[in-house]
This record gives structure tokens, sequence and C-alpha cells, in this order.
């Protein structure tokens, strides 16, 4: 296109009045002192304006939008072969696109990175904030929905407050406040509640249940009737801190207050019904003491949800523990009141006046897992002491009952253990056994009988002893007589009155054979200060050839006399003659003379 009226100046140039370029391209009010770009009239000192937007079908039909369209831009240009450019720019366009009113819109835009994609930095491509004619703001956010809209994170050096007090938060000391503008602790709430909202609900359902509701069937809590305590974030690793503290402000001389936690779920109707509540009650007036308590909604009544807590569970301020029972008198205390019938499972046969077959109720059940025999369920008694260590450290080893597996028959056994006298604390180590059929056995695992006892002595009702007794020749192959000590009683001073049966066998052989029966029987007497008689019942006896059985005894008369029972054994080799037998111990008071084999 050929230039006309092209002026070239090399020096100042001063025009007195206004300047116009082309029909509205720029413009210079030089009385008003402004500059429009795009149009005739400007309204400000720098004034751009254009047409950027679309009429739609045809003018006047009332239908159009406006583009977003970049007004002004600012680059910083690159300089070759040390730094790309960077770019800034503005743009102008409707946040509504409404045909009567439309709201403006103002976009920053800067360059985010600079390569082929943004003409190496000269295109500001990113949106960094948005201005909506309505005043609401985007940062990282292009359609911002709030006064304040922003994308990633925040960052603000000094206090934030929000409304009067509705949210403080103090950069200084590092406190928040809620309902008030200065924050004492961590988080501060006043004047309000801590509310958890069924967002589903359209009628403002509380799910919490504090047994101050007005629910009828169904526990609907709403939020006027929702009480809740005090939040406290604290910030402390002894045994006096807590993560959160609930605090109850109610300072009434009562033992009613509790700081407490309730639960509540919903039904498919979405109406909330209460659980369980735990918390901390007060043991006396003033809250010196207090107890941990556990609640559920229990399971009588109509309407399931609105039951009234029950109470399952307690720890006491001294540290006992009561389930069923709000008054535990020992470290743990179960109770079931229930009134248990039936005959089968747990039912004992037999009893008197036990018309209605009631049975022991089930207050606890230990569970173990079978694998094989001997698995079963152990309930261990142990006594604490710095230096056991068995079956851990600071503690060793009382006894036991265990119940388990006998046969891999589906059928069970209780075992009763004790623990031998051994440094640090012995193994539990079984001592009676029940089987399955109901034989018990003492010192034996397999029981034959009713009462099978695997020892060589028995004390029964402390009148009556059983002992069975081998006694040899003494070792160093003496071929010769010998006379042995084979049995003793020790007669305390007073009244005794006992007899001793001795029975069983007696070898006297050289090689197999000749075995015989050999028996005895005594009576011995004593009064107290006095000597002990011994009566020997010779029509008893029964005689083992070439065996001689003889008493004696030593001890004065006012102390414990001990009464021997020797024998003398035939002239034959040592392990060719011995003596094997029971002794039966029966006495008629309760100062029963202590016997010993030999």
């Amino acid at each position: 296109m050929a230039q006309t009226n092209v002026q070239a100046f090399s020096g100042d140039v001063a025009i007195s009045s206004n300047l116009a370029v082309d029909t509205n391209t720029l413009f210079v009010d030089s009385v008003g002192n402004k500059v429009g770009i795009g149009n005739t009239s400007p309204a400000t000192y720098l004034h751009l304006s254009a047409k950027n937007s679309d009429p739609g079908a045809s003018e006047g039909d009332g239908i159009g939008t406006h583009t977003l369209t970049e007004y002004l831009r600012f680059t910083s240009t690159a300089d070759s072969g040390d730094i790309n450019s960077v770019s800034v720019g503005f743009k102008l366009g409707a946040d509504d696109n409404s045909t009567a009113t439309p709201d403006g819109r103002l976009d920053i835009c800067a360059n985010e990175g600079a390569g082929a994609g943004n003409t190496y930095g000269t295109v500001p491509d990113k949106t960094i904030a948005t201005f909506l004619g309505s005043g609401n703001v985007g940062i990282g956010k292009t359609d911002p929905g709030s006064a304040l809209d922003v994308v990633g994170d925040v960052a603000i050096s000094s206090n934030l407050a929000v409304d009067t007090n509705t949210l403080f938060v103090d950069s200084v000391g590092n406190k928040v406040g809620i309902g008030t503008n200065s924050p004492h602790t961590k988080l501060n709430m006043k004047s309000g509640v801590f509310l958890a909202e069924n967002q589903a609900s359209t009628n403002n359902q509380v799910l919490y249940f504090d047994g101050a509701g007005t629910g009828a069937v169904n526990n609907q809590y709403h939020l006027k009737d929702a009480k809740f305590g005090t939040g406290i974030f604290v910030n402390d690793t002894g045994t006096t801190g807590s993560t959160i503290s609930l605090m109850n402000k109610e300072t009434a001389d009562n033992t009613t207050k509790h700081a407490s936690i309730g639960f509540v779920n919903t039904d498919t109707s979405g109406n909330g019904k209460f659980g369980g509540q735990i918390g901390f009650w007060p043991e006396d007036g003033n809250a010196i003491n207090q107890q941990f308590r556990i609640y559920t909604s229990g399971t009588s009544g109509s309407g399931a949800g609105y039951i009234l807590p029950v109470q399952q569970m307690v720890v006491t301020g001294d540290g006992n523990v009561g389930i069923g029972t709000t008054n535990p008198q020992t470290s743990l205390q179960i109770k079931d009141e229930t009134d248990t019938t039936g005959t089968g499972d747990g039912f004992i046969a037999g009893l008197n006046d036990n018309s209605g077959n009631r049975k022991p109720t089930e207050c606890l059940r230990l569970q173990g897992k079978y694998y094989a025999a001997g698995s079963g369920a152990l309930l261990r008694f142990t006594n604490f002491h710095t230096s056991g260590s068995n079956p851990s450290n600071d503690e060793y080893n009382l006894g036991g009952i265990a119940a388990f597996d006998y046969a891999s028959q589906w059928g069970g056994g209780l075992c009763f253990y004790t623990a031998p006298n051994t440094a640090n604390g012995g193994d539990l180590t079984a001592r009676m056994v029940i089987d399955s059929s109901g034989k018990v056995g003492i010192g034996t695992t397999d029981p034959k009988a009713s009462l099978h006892v695997n020892g060589n002595k028995a004390i029964i009702n402390g009148q009556s002893s059983v002992q069975t007794v081998n006694v040899n020749k003494t070792a160093g192959g003496n071929s010769g007589a010998q006379t042995r000590r084979y049995y003793r009683v020790y007669v305390p001073n007073g009244y005794n009155n006992f007899q001793i049966i001795f029975r069983g066998f007696g070898r006297n052989n050289g090689g197999g054979g000749d075995i015989q029966a050999w028996r005895r029987q005594y009576t011995i007497q004593r009064n107290s200060g006095g000597n002990i008689n011994i009566a020997h019942n010779s029509g008893e006896n029964i005689d083992a050839t070439g065996f001689t059985f003889t008493t004696s005894q030593s001890g004065g008369v006012t102390g414990t006399i001990e009464v021997h029972f020797d024998v003398t054994f035939p002239a034959k080799p040592e392990g060719a003659t011995y003596i094997t037998f029971k002794a039966d111990v029966i006495g008629d008071s309760g100062s029963f003379a202590n016997t010993s084999g030999i």
C-alpha cells in the first residue's frame, strides 16, 4: 500500500491540539490529557476499547457473546543466546454472557516457561487470576464461585480474621479461635457446640445421642437438642496430658455429670439409632475419684435405638473391673443374673429341690483352637517378683487350670498344674487330670479307674494313709543276713490311737520263683506326756520264709516319738531278696501321725 503524507522528524514534535491517528486507532485528548486506543472519547488517562463480541446470527436479535480477548501485554524481550522472553497479559471478557446485563471479567495471565508453545515466552499462556464483575476472585481458578476461590496452597504471614469473631487465627500465638478473637488454647471454641450432622438428612438430624433428646420410638435428635462437650488439644508426652480432652463444665456437686462420647448408627431411613456410650463418671460429688464406664443400647424394650443406655462394664477409681456389675469388689468381677434352665449342656443331674432344671449360668468363656489332642485353653496363676523369669520377666509360675482335647474324639479333659520349687520359677507341671469320661488321675494323665493315684502315698481326711514301699538290701553285694528299717511313723505328744497294716510279698531266692505273701498288723496308742504302746496283732500275721520283723522307738515323753519297723533279710544275694508292700495307716483322731517309708 502506498504511503501518503508521510513525514519524518529528527527532533521534538509539538502538537498544540488533539492528535488523531486513523478514525479510532489512537486519539490523544490534549484538553483532558487522556489517551484513547480504539476510541476517540477516552474516559480515563489510558482507555483501550475494541469490539470483540459475537452478535450471533444477526445484529439486533438479542443474542450474543463476549470473546475473552487480550487487551494489554507487557513483554521483556529475549537476549539472543542468553535468555528467553517473559510476558504478562490482561484479558477482557464477560462473566455470564448476559445479553442485557453482562458482568465484566478480567484475567491476568503470564507465560509459564518459555518454549515453542508460547513463542519462547512472548505469549502469556497461563491464567494467574480471574476477577469477575460479581465480585468473585479466582486464583488458579477461572470460574470462582465465591468472593475468593483459590486452587493451591495459601500462605498467610499474619493473623487471619473471618467476620468479627467467627474464625480467628493467631499467627503469633499459634492459636485458633472459633467464636472468639482471643483464643487461649490451640483450639478455643466459645458460645457454640461442635456438631456432627447427617448431611443426607433433610430435617437436620444429628448423629449423636446424649440421653437428653426428645425422640419418640426412633432416636431422631435434632440440632436444638444436641449437647456436646469441649475439645481441647494438648501437646504432652507425660501421663497427665492427652491428645483430646473432653471437659464437662458442670460444677454442681453430684455424681451424674460425666465426660463421655456417644455413638449412633443410622437405620435404613437415615434415622439415628443409639449404639453406645463411653466415658468417665465421678464417684464422689467433687469428682476426686472417677470411674470409666461402657454403655450399650441393651436388647429389651420397644423401638430399637431408643433404649436408654445400659451399663455393661466399669473400671472403678481403685482399678477394679466389673462386667455386669456396677460395684466390683475385686480386680475382676463378672456378674450374670440370667436364670438359666434346661437339661443337656451344663446341667447337673440328681440334685434335690431342682424341679425347674436350673443350671449354672455361663459367665466366662475361654476358647483355644484344636490342633491335636492336648490343645485347649489355659488359665495361669503367677506372682510378681523382680527376680522371676518364668513365664516372663518379673513373675514366676504358681499353678494353672487347663481344659484340653483329651483324645481327638470331640471330648475334653481338665488338668490341674502346680509349679515346682525352682530358682526364678519353674514350668507348670501337670499334677491331676480328669479325663473325658470323668476318671480322676493323680500323678497320671491316663487314669484307669474312677480315682487313679500314681504315687507311693495318699492321705485321706487326715486320718487314713495309704503308702506303697519297695525295700531292698543295702547296695554292695552283701549275700548274708541284713537288717533294714523299712517304715517309720512320727507320733506327736498327745492322744493318738491308730493301726498300721503291712501287706505285700517277699522274695527269698537266688534265682527265679519263691515269692511269698506277708502281712503284719500293729495298734499304736499314746496319751499326752506318755510313752507309746505298740500292740502286735500276731493273729493277723502271714509269714514269708526267712524274713524277721521287729519294732523299736526313740524320743522322750514330752516330744514326738519315732516308731521304727525293721526287717531282717535272709542270707541271700542282693537283688535276690527284697520285700514289696502296702502300708495302710488308719487313725481315729485329728492328730494323725505322720508316716514315712525308708
